[in-house]
């Protein structure tokens, strides 16, 4: 799945973005795949900031991997 649904952030994180009928995003949700499995960091509306979004899901990914190495 590619754009304008799917597309990569970089850093192992990826977006994927709902829309209505006239175009406009809805919500944005941000996630990891880890071990075969999608891991759901974030999700915002598409009236929230979306910098901010990428900045947390991108601290809650590194939080994640951080965690997983040390068990």
């Amino acid at each position: 799945v590619g754009m304008p649904v799917c597309r990569a952030l970089g850093q192992g994180l990826w977006e994927v973005r709902s829309t209505t009928g006239n175009g406009r995003v809805e919500c944005r949700i941000y996630f990891a795949a880890v071990e075969g499995r999608a891991l759901l960091l974030h999700g915002h509306t598409g009236k929230d900031p979306q910098r901010k979004g990428i900045v947390l899901a991108r601290e809650r990914l590194a939080d994640f991997l951080a965690r997983r190495e040390k068990s």
